[in-house]
């Protein structure tokens, strides 16, 4: 009797995850001035196709919204007329990203940065002929020291590396309210805009992206709706509108250059 075990190239190097149905909602203790607090937290699901999720176990490593600001740096270029590697941009049909919404362009576009969870076929009609995937016959009387041996010998080469990855957003913690306000500075400062505005306008284009835990009810919010990034002032109590728009306005020029050489979501290199 033997076990057919279907892993899709990229797949175990931990790229893609499936969150266990135990995890998807907990419970977590936290202390808020000598006060224990229970609040609810769901870990990240990625919800933009539901029933192919289901069905066919796609996920995808970071929220939507996260890539939404990859595609949107691509299209802030035009306004300083850069230039792309277009080589490194295969299947994205760049100029689609010019004018299409990125709603409209991730229907069509969402297998560039979706993965495949390990799983069993349990027939031969689960089998898909397809070049990044990979198909073992196991024996499930084989040691399992075989089978370790096997994995490490003949499977982990045949999987991409990390390196090799054409479309994974780097960066430690990659955060999407951070990259928010990079953006908003940047193209808000090419288009005009003075830093007081950037800062003042009632929108909120640069919002605080720390979290805190309402006491009342004991549920922990996200700062970004409806709270503004601080703006600090100087020994004399002026505003210091620049210090500020100037630091979220580079952090986005860095991510203009990124994307320009085909990755996103590195931070700032520091000064040495």
């Amino acid at each position: 009797m033997f076990v057919i075990l279907t892993v899709k190239g990229d797949s175990i190097m931990g790229t893609f995850k499936k969150i266990p149905e135990r995890f998807k909602k907990i419970k977590m203790r936290s202390s808020y001035n000598g006060k224990t607090i229970i609040k609810e937290v769901r870990l990240f699901e990625p919800t933009h196709d539901e029933q192919v999720r289901k069905k066919e176990g796609l996920w995808i490593p970071h929220r939507k919204r996260t890539y939404l600001y990859w595609y949107k740096f691509l299209q802030a270029r035009r306004y300083l007329g850069l230039k792309i590697k277009g080589q490194k941009y295969k299947g994205w049909d760049l100029d689609s990203v010019l004018t299409d919404s990125f709603d409209k362009w991730w229907e069509t576009h969402s297998h560039l940065f979706e993965g495949y969870y390990p799983k069993f076929l349990d027939s031969k009609e689960e089998w898909i002929d397809e070049n990044n995937f990979l198909y073992l016959r196991i024996d499930i009387n084989s040691q399992s020291r075989d089978v370790d041996k096997f994995i490490r010998d003949e499977v982990f080469k045949k999987l991409r590396s990390k390196e090799s990855d054409l479309y994974k957003i780097s960066g430690k913690q990659p955060r999407v309210n951070v990259f928010q306000n990079n953006y908003n500075a940047l193209v808000l400062s090419l288009k005009g805009w003075s830093n007081k505005d950037i800062c003042e306008n009632e929108k909120i284009y640069l919002r605080r992206t720390d979290t805190f835990d309402n006491t009342e009810t004991g549920v922990s919010k996200t700062r970004t709706s409806g709270y503004r990034l601080t703006v600090t002032t100087d020994k004399k109590g002026k505003k210091l509108y620049s210090s500020v728009v100037s630091k979220q306005r580079n952090m986005g020029i860095w991510h203009l250059k990124e994307v320009c050489d085909g990755r996103f979501g590195n931070p700032l290199p520091t000064k040495k």
